[in-house]
């Protein structure tokens, strides 16, 4: 707890060195985070420690003929067992997954940041509050995935569509759900209206509190996410965290 507060006091800390080099402060904080995420133990994140049993067994996995297929199908998708077997050529140490995935991770935040952020102070301490920190030591799959879609909204923000188009594919082949960011480009292209901005902000209204219904129904019909059906939000324990959530995100 110590260092996840002193997490968020650094970014206060080296102000003034934004004032100096905004690009020098992105580096410096970043670059402590990144050591905090790479080098955690396996034990911290309530999945760190499952990845990391499962190395070995990814890199080992058979990729031809019907294991292909039913790799597809099943839990882990291909760009992260490919990772896997990658990684394992180098070292059979699951280490240097986790520092893998933090390295590209604050590649892709700091690039994002530098480029687009007006105030660099701002968006690291949001980046740690908002418990992107800690959804980074939790789900590696998700956070490659999420990885590259930061990178495809930067290429959608500079209209450059195909790189946007290959990172969104590219993100999904570490975790299928990122392919639901392919409707960010029709509403990105839109010209933003009031009816339009109206009609947005009512449809996510619907898609919120009708979420235990239609995540509900995503999780039995997609079998790789039918273990999500146990989880505290699904079986009702988890409403009150969900209202508590989107409290925060409107404030």
């Amino acid at each position: 707890m110590l260092l996840y507060t002193s997490l968020i006091l650094v970014p206060i800390i080296l102000t003034p060195v934004e004032l100096l080099s905004k690009k020098l402060y992105t580096f410096l904080s970043l670059f402590l985070i990144w050591i905090v995420i790479a080098f955690r133990a396996l034990t911290v994140g309530s999945d760190t420690l499952t990845y990391a049993q499962l190395y070995g067994q990814l890199a080992a996995q058979n990729l031809s003929g019907s294991s292909l297929l039913e790799l597809v199908n099943g839990r882990f998708e291909l760009g992260y067992v490919l990772l896997n077997k990658f990684l394992y050529v180098i070292t059979p140490n699951p280490r240097i997954l986790l520092i893998f995935v933090a390295t590209i991770e604050m590649i892709a935040i700091g690039y994002f940041i530098n480029k687009f952020s007006t105030s660099q102070s701002l968006s690291i301490i949001l980046f740690i509050t908002m418990n992107f920190l800690a959804f980074s030591m939790n789900a590696l799959r998700q956070c490659l995935a999420l990885t590259l879609v930061v990178l495809a909204v930067a290429f959608l923000i500079e209209n450059n569509d195909w790189m946007y188009l290959v990172m969104v594919i590219g993100a999904s082949f570490f975790h299928k759900t990122a392919l639901i960011m392919l409707i960010l480009y029709p509403i990105w292209k839109m010209k933003l209206t009031k009816k339009i901005v109206i009609a947005i902000f009512l449809v996510t209204i619907v898609v919120i509190f009708s979420f235990e219904k239609w995540f509900g129904f995503l999780t039995t019909s997609i079998d790789s996410y039918n273990g999500y059906q146990v989880s505290a939000i699904g079986d009702g324990g988890g409403s009150t965290a969900l209202y508590v959530k989107i409290c925060i995100l409107i404030v």
